[in-house]
């Protein structure tokens, strides 16, 4: 009897606490803001710019399916997009939890949102 309970009340709150990873290709796409360069998801690795690559999982919060990359990932005066390896990176919120069609990047200033304007792939 108290291994029914712990397994209604352990798994959950493990899932709670640990929630499991969304399929990597859940983000794969070329997303596009007026800013800058497109920005290309694909198979767990962010491309932008000149050959700038940088790879990603993609989780989950209560907020928001987010990508995580390996180092931070934010636009630069406004105008590009850029990698900077000596600060934490930062989650990129995806705008829909089931076909995620928008990604949030930081800057210092404001928040700029990239839509998909093609699933890779298809």
């Amino acid at each position: 009897m108290i291994g029914i309970i712990a397994v209604f009340i352990v798994v959950p709150m493990y899932w709670w606490v640990f929630p499991p990873r969304l399929p990597i290709g859940a983000a794969d796409g070329t997303y596009v803001n007026s800013c800058c360069e497109p920005i290309k998801l694909q198979n767990g690795q962010m491309s932008f710019g000149h050959s700038q690559t940088i790879s990603y999982v993609v989780e989950y919060d209560k907020v928001s399916p987010y990508v995580l990359p390996s180092a931070y990932v934010g636009i630069s005066g406004g105008k590009a997009v850029q990698i900077e390896r000596s600060i934490s990176p930062s989650f990129l919120r995806l705008a829909d939890t089931k076909r995620p069609e928008a990604i949030e990047l930081p800057s210092d200033t404001a928040i700029f949102t990239f839509k998909r304007v093609k699933r890779n792939g298809s």
